[in-house]
């Protein structure tokens, strides 16, 4: 720590010591060097505090922007749906009783196979989307990336050609059709695109290793636990019953 003093002398035991003499100019000057770094630190912390502000805000008003982009899109939707449900009780009408009983069994057929791609599109499950099952297995050897049992592209589309024929709002008489053969495109644009597929495959087969993890670490947990449950209920045995403990322990395994 620097000492200063503007007059005089600094006196010890030792002798006298020359101490640097600071005019008026001087202490001024160094205070305001002293007030400025204050100030600049101060500045530092206030525009990264700001910083951080705008940037919540921002993450937050996006996120409001895309809850709002849903709800319009479900609103949408759901408009679309009593509308596609209103025109098939319109068409009923003018059916005859067998006619009617057809087409309600068509339309049940159809709302099952909109369910299946809702359901699987909900779930971000692009494969299941198309009615198919991933197997793929990857992995390296020598640096070298090899796969099996891989889903080729021919046979996506051909998935794909498959469900649109089934789903397409034009033939499908459910009233989420439309929704469900969008979602149909949207899956199949991403599986048919290598770099998407990869990106997608890689993502998913993240999830799959935290679900792993996590369905691990609850049975560890739950066994720790019960261990140290009966460990606890052995020691308030054994401390009740006193030196009887092992024998009763003994018999009762006997017994049962």
């Amino acid at each position: 720590m620097t000492v200063f003093v503007r007059h005089g002398r600094l006196q010890s035991k030792f002798g006298v010591e020359a101490v640097r003499v600071m005019n008026k100019e001087e202490e001024e000057e160094i205070m305001r060097e002293m007030l400025k770094e204050e100030t600049d630190h101060y500045n530092d912390d206030h525009y990264m505090d700001s910083e951080d502000h705008l940037r919540q805000e921002e993450a937050d008003l996006e996120a409001r922007r895309l809850q709002q982009e849903e709800e319009q899109l479900a609103a949408q939707a759901e408009q679309q749906r009593l509308i596609r449900e209103a025109q098939f009780e319109a068409d009923l009408a003018k059916m005859d009783a067998a006619q009617q009983k057809l087409a309600k069994q068509q339309k049940k057929a159809d709302a099952k196979i909109v369910r299946r791609i809702m359901n699987a599109s909900q779930r971000k499950n692009h494969y299941g989307v198309l009615g198919l099952r991933n197997f793929e297995i990857s992995f390296q050897i020598f640096h070298k990336s090899i796969r099996l049992f891989r889903l080729q592209t021919q046979k996506i589309k051909g998935a794909y050609r498959t469900r649109a024929k089934s789903v397409h709002p034009d033939k499908n008489r459910d009233g989420r059709a439309d929704q469900a053969f969008i979602a149909l495109e949207q899956s199949a644009a991403i599986l048919v695109d290598d770099e998407l597929r990869a990106d997608y495959d890689h993502k998913r087969s993240l999830d799959r290793q935290r679900f792993r993890n996590n369905i691990f670490q609850t049975v560890g947990d739950t066994v720790d636990l019960t261990v140290r449950h009966a460990t606890t209920m052995v020691h308030l045995f054994r401390r009740i019953v006193g030196p009887f403990a092992t024998p009763i322990l003994v018999l009762g395994t006997l017994i049962a």
